[in-house]
């Protein structure tokens, strides 16, 4: 929309506050990044989703690399201790299934010296861990629903996290989204 503030285009490029990208790849896919470099670099089509692991099902997909994974993991663990299990992730792909019964499914593949079972019990932690700093924490999107169903599973060499998520849910995190974008 015209006119937002700290909104503007650089090329094919939306920036946003603090740097945030977004643009629309070549293929279709709907591209995020905290600069617009990241961004630029994944605009033109390529084999890169194949080699990520990404998935092709659901309108929503994501796959996260160790260096992203562990990146995440180690700024996670300052805030909630306990929580360096998380660099037990070698590779991590999921997507979003919307619908009449809208979920998130996210698939870990562990490190090498990791069992899937290990994995699947630190998975199980880092919700446990979660569902109680949300406790105190407003619902905004639907996140609490989400987490007190998700479910963890091994299944074959790696874990596969499940959590249903309501459609008011999505709703709101689409809305607080725009509003977020809008204000800043």
């Amino acid at each position: 929309e015209e006119g937002v503030p700290d909104l503007r285009m650089m090329g094919d490029v939306l920036l946003g506050p603090r740097g945030v990208a977004v643009a629309q790849a070549d293929d279709g896919a709907i591209l995020f990044g905290t600069d617009a470099a990241i961004v630029t670099a994944a605009l033109p089509s390529s084999d890169d989703a194949a080699s990520l692991g990404l998935p092709s099902a659901g309108p929503v997909a994501f796959a996260a690399t160790k260096p992203a994974w562990s990146g995440a993991a180690t700024s996670v663990a300052r805030f909630l201790p306990g929580m360096a299990s998380l660099g037990q992730v070698e590779h991590a792909t999921g997507h979003l299934r919307l619908g009449d019964a809208p979920a998130i499914e996210l698939r870990l593949t562990p490190t090498n010296g990791t069992t899937v079972a290990t994995l699947a019990d630190s998975a199980k932690a880092t919700l446990d861990a979660l569902r109680l700093v949300f406790l105190l924490a407003p619902d905004v999107a639907g996140e609490k629903g989400a987490l007190a169903a998700a479910q963890v599973e091994p299944r074959g060499d790696e874990v596969v996290v499940t959590a249903p998520w309501s459609r008011e849910g999505i709703d709101r995190a689409c809305k607080a989204l725009a509003r977020a974008i809008r204000e800043r």
